[in-house]
């Protein structure tokens, strides 16, 4: 493997990196963010990489830092009002899963598609960060101090159980 084809590799992982997931990442966001605005009469905000841009779209806010590369890329979504129904929370908590799910079957289509040898790489890349996201958001944990943002926080799968359980009560 010559010099030129590493630092190609590396450039294209370093470029997926940088604007790719937070693409992902905006997506599973936004499958949340959907359902909150149909469940819920609050304001619903969608946080990816942290909050140097802020826009607001009637009861939607986007808040977007390019910097979220640093803190390995979290997101979230955000509402003002919780869905009135376990059921509601049960779709809110599984809409994020869904739409990575949504995406990855994009990224497969598109790696269907004759292309150069590079952004075949590229997407290999991205379908792997897509199911690292699909698999930890699933698995109901609560995620530990060392991962950043996410510390203490719970995952979707865990929200999905919490929601079922307080649905029997």
């Amino acid at each position: 493997m010559s010099i030129i084809t590493v630092a190609i590799s590396v450039s294209v992982i370093i470029a997926v990196y940088l604007f790719l997931v937070p693409l992902v990442m905006l997506v599973h966001e936004l499958g949340h963010a959907i359902v909150a605005l149909l469940l819920t009469d609050g304001t619903v905000t969608v946080t990816v990489g942290g909050e140097r841009y802020r826009r607001q779209f009637g009861r939607f806010s986007l808040r977007f830092s390019p910097h979220g590369w640093r803190e390995w890329w979290y997101g979230f979504c955000r509402y003002e009002t919780p869905p009135r129904r376990p059921l509601g929370r049960v779709l809110f908590s599984l809409a994020g899963p869904l739409a990575t799910a949504v995406s990855l079957a994009v990224i497969l289509a598109l790696r269907s598609i004759p292309t150069d040898h590079w952004s075949l790489f590229a997407l290999n890349g991205l379908l792997w960060w897509g199911v690292y996201q699909l698999v930890v958001t699933l698995v109901p944990i609560r995620y530990p101090s060392s991962w950043g943002a996410y510390a203490g926080t719970t995952s979707d799968g865990y929200d999905v159980l919490n929601a079922l359980r307080n649905a029997r009560t």
